[in-house]
């Protein structure tokens, strides 16, 4: 839901009836599954299990946790979580407040000026915490929490669905992908798993002695793939990967770096190259009227004055020389003549500006006064 943040600490708790203990779901984790469209995590206690799938649509602006629950009685499970509802680093907005819809059975957070919103419900909720402002929450009671009740006889029958969407005024409406997938969620999970099928099946066919080495490498063409992020402002391209932002609203590191023309050979090696021509227009869409190309986009910058404001997108003079490199490489594995050809401005102002930092007295590349090398505590100020 780029580039919003919508809570973190997310986790349940679950309470059997007839039983007066409560199970913190990140006790009694039993196994993990990773598969590349999503994830599944089995707790389990004396008298119930419960399998949660964790899964994100292609196409959505969403994700979806779904409970199967097995138990002899009926079930009261707790969603938590600390709410945000904000914009990634370094953009920032405030006046968040929640609501329980009662009749949808979800939590609104909305915030003042109306251009961001967030769903986070189900079908099985009964009740939530959210009354108000987000500052409200006290350390004691930190989470809002919404509640969800399971009989055995409704368990068998389906899964219990908690649905979280993004809105932004003009982008995404929450409410419509809210309802779109409870209603499209089977097509939507077997678009995914169709996506990965075909992914693992085209390209590059990994054969060597020993079978580990062959499920990393296509463990890895999914990593690449996987890096992909639409944002509504800026558009699609690859970002350097995924880590948490704790309480802050920095995501180490997704945001858009110049990735692609440094893991060119990684996606070239995996039978990859329509991903580069994705990230290649990224680069070019953005790259500077002298030819530097961006070294880095927040998920923010759309909102925000990214370029005008904040010193990170050109601050690399090694993005262009790297440009270079990458599309000489791409251009020499794949043979795409009529690709080059369409890049051929974009690489010609790349050169130039590559030239123009040279050093007269030795010729060798320079970094500009208050500009970073590779190493970015190197600047030169």
């Amino acid at each position: 839901m780029y580039p919003l943040k919508i809570f973190h600490d997310f986790n349940l708790t679950f309470e059997l009836e007839g039983i007066p203990r409560t199970y913190e779901g990140d006790q009694i984790v039993r196994s993990v599954r990773v598969y590349p469209h999503a994830i599944q995590l089995q707790y389990a206690a004396e008298q119930f299990s419960v399998e949660e799938t964790l899964f994100a649509p292609r196409r959505d602006p969403g994700f979806v946790i779904l409970l199967d629950v097995r138990a002899p009685a009926a079930m009261r499970i707790r969603a938590r979580f600390r709410p945000d509802l904000n914009l990634m680093w370094p953009g920032g907005i405030g006046g968040q407040s929640t609501g329980w819809d009662a009749a949808a059975k979800r939590v609104q957070l909305a915030e003042a000026s109306g251009r961001f919103s967030a769903l986070i419900g189900s079908p099985m909720a009964t009740g939530s915490t959210a009354l108000g402002y987000h500052s409200y929450l006290s350390d004691q009671q930190p989470y809002e929490e919404i509640e969800l009740r399971v009989t055995p006889e409704g368990a068998k029958t389906s899964y219990v669905p908690i649905v979280v969407t993004g809105g932004i005024l003009g982008k995404y409406d929450a409410s419509d992908t809210y309802t779109t997938l409870l209603r499209e969620l089977p097509n939507r999970v077997a678009e995914a798993r169709d996506h990965y099928t075909a992914l693992d099946s085209a390209g590059t066919q990994f054969l060597t002695p020993d079978p580990a080495v062959d499920q990393a490498l296509r463990w890895s063409r999914v990593a690449l793939e996987q890096l992909k992020i639409c944002n509504p402002y800026l558009g699609c391209s690859y970002v350097s990967g995924y880590g948490s932002s704790g309480t802050g609203t920095r995501p180490m590191y997704a945001w858009f770096f110049d990735e692609p023309v440094v893991t060119t050979w990684a996606y070239l090696a995996a039978g990859q190259a329509e991903q580069l021509r994705e990230g290649f227009r990224f680069i070019q869409k953005y790259q500077r009227a002298d030819g530097k190309t961006p070294h880095e986009l927040s998920q923010s910058a759309g909102v925000i004055d990214w370029f005008k404001d904040y010193p990170f997108s050109y601050i690399h003079p090694d993005s262009s020389a790297w440009y270079l490199i990458a599309m000489g490489q791409f251009y020499r594995l794949t043979g795409d003549r009529q690709f080059i050809q369409e890049s051929s401005e974009s690489i010609r102002k790349a050169y130039r500006y590559c030239v123009s930092i040279l050093d007269p007295a030795d010729g060798l590349p320079s970094i500009p006064k208050g500009e970073w090398g590779s190493m970015e505590t190197a600047s030169f100020r």
